[in-house]
Formats: C-alpha cells, sequence, structure tokens
C-alpha cells in the first residue's frame, strides 16, 4: 500500500470513529502487510469510546447553576467580601537569617583573630 492509500485509509477510519459508520478496519485494509493496522484501528475505537464526553446528572446542573447564581448575586449586593491573599514576608524572613549569619560570622572571625594575637607588642603568635 502506498502512502497516499494508507493515508486515506487512515482519514476513512477516522471519519467512520466520527460519524459512527459501519466501515469496519478490515474493509480499508487491502494486503496482508496492512493488517497490522487493525490492532492500531482497533485501539483508536477504544480509546474514541473511552475519551466519550460525560454529561453531570441533571440534580446536579441545576444545584451547581443555583449555587453560582447566588454567589454572583450576593457580590452584586456587596454580601460577598472577597479578600485578598495577605502578603508573605518572605524578604522579611531571609533578611532576618541573612541578619543573624552575619553576626555569627562576625563573632566566630574575632574569636579566632583573638587567639591569633600577639599577647605582648612586638612578639609573634607562635
Amino acid at each position: 500500500m502506498e502512502q497516499n492509500d494508507l493515508v486515506e485509509a487512515l482519514a476513512a477510519h477516522a471519519d467512520t470513529l466520527n460519524t459512527a459508520g459501519a466501515t469496519t478496519a478490515s474493509d480499508l485494509l487491502t494486503s496482508e502487510s496492512e493488517q497490522g493496522l487493525k490492532e492500531l484501528f482497533g485501539l483508536a475505537g477504544r480509546v474514541r469510546r473511552a475519551l466519550a464526553p460525560v454529561r453531570a446528572p441533571a440534580a446536579y446542573r441545576r444545584k451547581l447553576e443555583n449555587d453560582l447564581t447566588e454567589v454572583a448575586r450576593q457580590r452584586m449586593r456587596g454580601d460577598v467580601q472577597v479578600a485578598q491573599p495577605a502578603a508573605r514576608p518572605e524578604w522579611i524572613i531571609g533578611a532576618a537569617v541573612a541578619l543573624v549569619g552575619g553576626i555569627a560570622y562576625l563573632l566566630h572571625t574575632r574569636n579566632r583573630e583573638g587567639h591569633d594575637l600577639p599577647t605582648t607588642v612586638g612578639q609573634r603568635p607562635a
């Protein structure tokens, strides 16, 4: 089967899936070498059935519509206040951590330098 024939067979199969026609994969394939595509056509059909749209029950749709309508009315009347999310003080926490780290580093270096300093003027550390 040439590429054009294969494209036509795939397009025809897609059309049958979309229109629920009576054409089967075996009608579209003619040679033994393309019979392996039957499995792919079968898979395509199973995927199409699995992805069929699902409609919510009428009671659920009515309740959802009523709830959304009521919330819209409350917002229009001003009964519902939509709170803006509070800004998180992450930068303050980061600055505090940096400050504590800087102080700890200064204390550490001062203590370390104190041990290396000569005790009297003119002497070198041992």
